[in-house]
């Protein structure tokens, strides 16, 4: 090989620019997604709760509360809410149902889940890793 010509076939480069390209798409879809819009819990119980605009609520992470509002009920995807612990919340949510007289049949579903940002931190790993593997091979 001289100096200054390129180490792979044009099909080698083809399939790691297709690679690369699908992997960034990846990134910015998984890591610059919208985030919602964050409120305070007074907010979510005087306009939301109370209105009934809330479908339910979905707690991530134990940190915090995702709103999913009620089909056609406003225009975000959903708001959220910081929370300090997860017994906290459910005792508050509990109360402020109470007070506004929403019957037991009618209270928000509230739903548990687990998310992190892996998504972001492979694609950094794998992004590293890729350039290391090709400063080798010149």
């Amino acid at each position: 090989m001289q100096k200054g010509e390129f180490p792979w076939d044009d099909k080698d480069f083809r399939n790691l620019t297709i690679l690369g390209a699908g992997v960034s798409v990846a990134f910015f879809y998984f890591c610059f997604r919208d985030p919602g819009k964050e409120i305070t819990w007074k907010h979510f119980v005087q306009y939301y709760l109370a209105r009934g605009l809330v479908d339910w609520l979905e707690v991530v992470n134990k940190q915090f509360v995702r709103i999913i509002p009620s089909p056609g009920a406003f225009s975000e995807r959903y708001m959220w809410f910081n929370i300090g612990s997860v017994d906290t919340f459910e005792r508050n949510l509990e109360s402020a149902q109470w007070e506004l007289g929403i019957e037991p049949t009618n209270q928000v579903a509230v739903v548990y889940n687990t998310e992190s940002d892996s998504y972001c931190r492979f694609y950094l790993i794998f992004e590293s890793s890729m350039f290391l593997t090709v400063e080798k091979n010149l």
